[in-house]
């Protein structure tokens, strides 16, 4: 497994994958609960955005940089199973 800095949960996937087990029964729970009501709850589909600079452009154009958002573990495992729709 790589070496991962937490999201904006603060969740690593070292933690998901050492969970107990009595956990993992309720985040299987949480998922098939949002997948059969079919409502992705709000802090799901917030996204942290990070700005990568160009290179040899100037730091004060917008253009100048790569967006990047970066979604919670927890939603991308979620969406591995059902993809987003809104």
């Amino acid at each position: 497994m790589k070496k991962r800095t937490p999201d904006m949960d603060l969740i690593t996937p070292k933690m998901l994958k050492d969970l107990p087990w009595k956990d993992v029964l309720l985040l299987t729970y949480s998922f098939n609960v949002i997948l059969r009501h079919q409502h992705w709850p709000r802090k799901l589909k917030l996204a942290e955005i990070i700005l990568i600079p160009k290179p040899g452009k100037g730091p004060k154009e917008v253009k100048s940089y790569h967006p990047m958002s970066l979604l919670p573990l927890i939603t991308k495992l979620l969406e591995k199973i059902a993809p987003l729709q809104d």
